[in-house]
């Protein structure tokens, strides 16, 4: 077995994750833009949900 990582573009997002009891394995430069961070996480069925309630919230603007 394998294990998938998924990569967070965004500090919010990726803080949020954090605070919800995700593990962050590193941080790399992003490639296009060397002065921001990728926040690279285990990919885990319960990651994916917690990412698509936080991207739904911050769409409906719930989160700011």
């Amino acid at each position: 077995m394998t294990n998938r990582y998924k990569k967070i573009f965004s500090k919010s997002i990726a803080v949020q994750l954090i605070v919800l009891g995700n593990e962050l394995l590193y941080t790399e430069p992003n490639r296009l833009k060397p002065n921001l961070s990728v926040f690279v996480f285990n990919e885990t069925d319960e990651l994916l949900e917690q990412l698509t309630s936080i991207t739904n919230k911050n769409i409906k603007g719930e989160i700011k």
